[in-house]
């Protein structure tokens, strides 16, 4: 089995009222190895291992917006208008995305490098 495991997803619209739950990256930029999964927003582990995620969200405007990154339900850490990035132990079949704490909209463009998810296996 293949363990070059990386992705790279991204939004290509702006929302300056989305205040959902798990904020889904629909444009796929690169996937290796299938693990994420664009309709979901959900990284899933295809093999054991260390992997690095890497999140940014721009806020719409004067908007404020925090998210999480979470762990099979599980929130990593939380921050404001920014970037973060973890490292997280992860077993096979274990799940990933990007859920909103607080505040509401985003801000991308057509070119969907503005706000973006990232992952990929050490």
């Amino acid at each position: 089995a293949s363990t070059n495991v990386a992705f790279t997803a991204g939004i290509t619209s702006s929302d300056s009222s989305w205040s959902g739950s798990t904020l889904v990256f629909p444009k796929i930029i690169f996937n290796a190895g299938g693990g994420y999964n664009p309709t979901t927003g959900m990284f899933t582990a295809p093999v054991d291992g260390h992997y690095v995620f890497f999140v940014s969200v721009q806020s719409h405007d004067t908007k404020e917006i925090r998210v999480d990154i979470v762990l099979n339900g599980e929130s990593q850490d939380y921050y404001e208008t920014g970037v973060n990035l973890v490292v997280l132990r992860l077993n096979q079949g274990d799940k990933v995305w990007v859920k909103r704490s607080q505040g509401t909209g985003y801000y991308s463009s057509s070119v969907p490098v503005i706000t973006t998810f990232s992952g990929f296996l050490l």
